[in-house]
C-alpha cells in the first residue's frame, strides 16, 4: 500500500489523462514535423524558427540516399557563406554522401537536443540513428541573414559531425 491509499484515483481517469497527453504530443509533433511531401517544397522564410529549419533539413536528408531532392532541400537552407564553401549542389551532394555526413541519409530516428539561440546565432545538437543501428551526433550552426533575398531567414552556416556515439569516450 502507498501513502496515497486513502485517496484512490480511478485507473480510467489516469488512462484518459495519458491518452490526452499522447494525442497532444502527436498533434504537436505533426505540427512541428512537416510531412515528407511538404518538406521537399519548403523554402527559407522569416517565419521559420532555427529549430524548424534544422528539422526541415534533417527530414529532407532522411528521404534517403537515392533522393537528390532531399539533398537539394538541405542545400536550399544553406547560408550564402555555406554555399560559397560547399557549392555547387553537385559538390554539396558528394559531401553529404561522404562518411562524415552519410548517417543523415536514410536515418531511422532522430533525437533533437535543445536549440540554443543567442541574438543572430543558433545551435542545435542532435543524434541520428541509421539503418544499421549506429547513432551519430551532429551540431547544426545557423545564423539569421542580415541582407539579401533571405533577409531575416535562419539558414545553416555549418553542420559539425561529432561522430558515432559508440566511439565517443567520456571520462
Amino acid at each position: 500500500m502507498t501513502a496515497n491509499a486513502g485517496s484512490p484515483r480511478p485507473f480510467g481517469r489516469h488512462l484518459i489523462s495519458l491518452v490526452a497527453v499522447l494525442v497532444g504530443a502527436y498533434v504537436a509533433g505533426t505540427a512541428i514535423w512537416p510531412s515528407e511531401a511538404n518538406v521537399l517544397a519548403k523554402l527559407p522564410g522569416p517565419d521559420l524558427s532555427p529549430a524548424e529549419v534544422v528539422r526541415i533539413q534533417v527530414s529532407a536528408l532522411g528521404q534517403g540516399s537515392d533522393s537528390e531532392a532531399g539533398i537539394a532541400v538541405a542545400f536550399r537552407f544553406a547560408s550564402p557563406n555555406n554555399r560559397a564553401w560547399t557549392g555547387p549542389i553537385s559538390h554539396f551532394s558528394s559531401m553529404i554522401r561522404s562518411a562524415n555526413y552519410s548517417p543523415l541519409l536514410d536515418n531511422v530516428s532522430v533525437q533533437y537536443g535543445r536549440t540554443l539561440t543567442r541574438e543572430d546565432r543558433s545551435y542545435t545538437a542532435l543524434i541520428v540513428t541509421d539503418r544499421r543501428g549506429v547513432s551519430s551526433a551532429f551540431v547544426w550552426v545557423l545564423s539569421r541573414q542580415a541582407s539579401g533575398r533571405c533577409e531575416d531567414c535562419w539558414m545553416t552556416d555549418t553542420v559539425v559531425p561529432i561522430g558515432d556515439m559508440q566511439s565517443l569516450k567520456f571520462a
